[in-house]
């Protein structure tokens, strides 16, 4: 048992390095920044974080296997940066999930219909925080 849970890991850890293990942040608040950093560190991913006007810009570069938007970011509406993404061809199949404070349910489906491809309600765990990341890329074939 314990082998077969030894193979199963390890080929997850693999499929993590295959792809670039990479995540885009955006999150102003500092704590919660640090928080996602950390969190996805430890589960062997690459954070990098950017600010809102270099988004696009540095999705293109990096190709990131993930891009972790806050529901409130200065400079340009969350919605119009998701609509963004997805429209252009080089970052279109980057999945996208928003972390938020309000769980408003005219907010999610503004989120959802903007082409976010999950939603997180604030206070999150590092638990759910990495299954959604895991659940997101393993989805996306990345």
């Amino acid at each position: 048992m314990w082998e077969e849970f030894r193979k199963i890991f390890s080929r997850r850890k693999k499929s993590r390095s295959k792809n670039n293990g990479c995540v885009l942040i955006v999150e102003e608040n500092l704590s919660d920044r640090q928080f996602l950093c950390r969190t996805l560190a430890r589960d062997e991913y690459r954070p990098l974080t950017a600010e809102t006007a270099t988004v696009a810009e540095m999705a293109e570069k990096t190709m990131p296997c993930l891009i972790i938007l806050s529901a409130v970011v200065s400079g340009e509406k969350t919605t119009s940066l998701c609509e963004r993404l997805k429209a252009s061809r080089t970052t279109r199949h980057i999945p996208i999930l928003i972390i938020a404070g309000k769980s408003d349910d005219s907010n999610i489906i503004d989120y959802y219909s903007h082409h976010a491809d999950q939603y997180l309600m604030k206070p999150i765990s590092g638990k759910e925080l990495i299954g959604q990341v895991r659940a997101l890329i393993d989805d996306s074939g990345r």
